[in-house]
């Protein structure tokens, strides 16, 4: 009652073992807005705390195979996210050192990036090169903040939030 927090996530297992870890994006909730107005400023918020843990969970628990019917250990693993999702996706990434062996890839759909301080607290040597954003060319919530990722800029047809 005390944090205000918006997340949710959902875990995919295909058929032939690929596992998609997948973050939602901001919803319509003023809660939900008010703790993204904190990326511009706090160097962690609730969401990212929750995401991580979350993945980190999805990664040992599969390897129990107490959630998962399989384990993950040889199998490709992908974060996702859209808007405040894609920021969760590589939060959880960059700072789930342990795991990022066994992340294939990461995909941001026109998520915010984050302060310059967070690249200097955590070493993304090993974990940027997986990342890739999207944004549209009339983006505006992905442009927030600092990318040090690869992005790809699609035409977009759209415009306001």
């Amino acid at each position: 009652t005390n944090e205000e927090v918006q997340f949710a996530a959902v875990t995919f297992v295909l058929k032939n073992g690929t596992t998609i870890v997948a973050y939602r994006g901001t919803d319509s909730s003023i809660l939900g807005w008010r703790e993204d107005f904190y990326m511009t400023y706090k160097d962690v918020i609730p969401s990212q705390k929750y995401a991580l843990a979350y993945f980190c969970e999805v990664i040992e628990e599969s390897s129990k195979k107490r959630i998962l019917p399989i384990s993950m250990k040889n199998n490709k693993v992908y974060l996702v996210g859209h808007s405040k999702g894609g920021n969760l996706a590589m939060y959880s990434a960059i700072k789930a050192v342990q795991y990022q062996n066994q992340i294939e890839r990461v995909y941001n759909f026109d998520g915010p990036g984050f302060l310059s301080s967070f690249y200097e607290e955590n070493d993304t040597t090993n974990i940027l090169n997986k990342i890739k954003t999207y944004l549209p060319s009339v983006s505006i919530i992905g442009r927030l903040l600092e990318h040090r990722e690869e992005a790809v800029v699609i035409e977009g047809y759209e415009s306001g939030l």
